[in-house]
């Protein structure tokens, strides 16, 4: 399903896909030897539509497969912060266009680019979590991942600074025990 021509079938095929891991472990097993193919695609995905709920599907999926993940640790995050810069700049540009007396009913298309980037920035952040045992790639890990920080602070992105936060916090906890 996460090959079909049509979006909707695809994100349905992700979401159904992630919960059929949690839920059963023949499923897990199976998706084991090609967990990164399924990470890249539901990266993919996700920059496709900007659904905050693909970014929770990917944030799962590192959970469950840690250990296959710490090779590619690096380069996933790596294209989560391309994601995640991507997404604030253009909630930010959309946030100075807009026009203070328009009516605003509901989610705006700049909170909805707030939210994924608060998704994309909580998976950051367990991957983050699952490479702190390596020193390594956690400093491999922290190059990377130091710009979006940097972009969220300088944009002041509020709606975002709770995971990064969680982020630079958790960068500073571990190496003061290094």
């Amino acid at each position: 399903a996460m090959q079909d021509s049509e979006l909707p079938v695809r994100v349905q095929g992700a979401l159904a896909l992630t919960e059929m891991i949690t839920a059963h472990e023949s499923v897990k097993n199976a998706v084991q030897p090609q967990v990164e193919k399924v990470i890249l695609d539901l990266l993919k995905l996700s920059d496709e539509t900007d659904l905050d709920l693909l970014n929770n599907s990917m944030e799962n999926m590192v959970e469950v497969f840690q250990a296959e993940l710490l090779p590619v640790a690096v380069a996933l995050a790596s294209r989560l912060c391309d994601s995640y810069i991507r997404l604030a700049r253009e909630s930010v540009n959309q946030e100075e266009q807009a026009t203070p007396d328009a009516a605003d009913y509901g989610i705006s298309e700049d909170e909805d680019k707030t939210y994924a980037a608060m998704g994309v920035a909580k998976t950051i952040g367990t991957i983050v979590a699952v490479v702190d045992s390596s020193p390594e790639l956690l400093a491999q890990v922290q190059a990377v991942v130091i710009p979006i920080i940097v972009f969220t602070l300088e944009n002041r992105l509020i709606g975002t600074m709770s995971p990064v936060s969680h982020i630079r916090s958790e960068f500073f906890t571990v190496f003061r025990s290094i």
